[in-house]
């Protein structure tokens, strides 16, 4: 990623290819924006429960969902990507237990299995979401030049960028 770029009088500023938004640390960043997610979630359930959810709002919320999405994907910061799977497996064990009265064993094992199985879909999804944004975006910030052109120049030693050689360790001997 270049440094950044400024959108009317913010500094939206990459430090180490980590998108840290005019916070200036990227994990913050990426949870502000899971926060902000799981608060949009509930505006939009408690809505939709009161039938006040109109298309001006749902546009705003589906807005507001979209771009805090992708910048915690481009903060890369697995705590906050955790931190919003582990909300979405909760939501989803309570939806399937919800209205688990009698206990029975096998409907039990199957209702585990379902929320197990659905929370490792949900990881799953959520980590190729993340992969699958941050290479477009990089892609979009260097003008299309992508790591493959990059890594043919570094083996053909036309290597765009400086590595400085580590120096040799001292080592004292008795």
């Amino acid at each position: 990623f270049p440094n950044g770029f400024k959108y009317r009088g913010y500094d939206f500023c990459v430090h180490n290819n980590r998108f840290v938004g005019i916070i200036s640390n990227a994990n913050i960043t990426g949870f502000y924006s899971a926060v902000a997610i799981i608060g949009l979630i509930i505006l939009w359930k408690m809505q939709k429960a009161e039938n006040t959810l109109n298309t001006r709002k749902r546009v705003f919320y589906g807005v507001a969902f979209v771009i805090n999405l992708i910048s915690l994907f481009l903060s890369d910061s697995n705590a906050a990507l955790l931190f919003l799977i582990t909300f979405i497996c909760f939501v989803s064990f309570y939806k399937i237990f919800r209205d688990f009265k009698a206990f029975n064993f096998l409907s039990f094992l199957l209702r585990l299995i379902a929320t197990i199985l659905a929370c490792v879909v949900i990881s799953s999804l959520l980590m190729f979401l993340r992969t699958a944004s941050q290479n477009t975006v990089s892609l979009m910030m260097t003008n299309g030049q992508s790591e493959t052109k990059v890594s043919n120049s570094i083996k053909t030693n036309k290597n765009p960028i400086a590595i400085e050689e580590p120096e040799p360790a001292v080592t004292f001997e008795h």
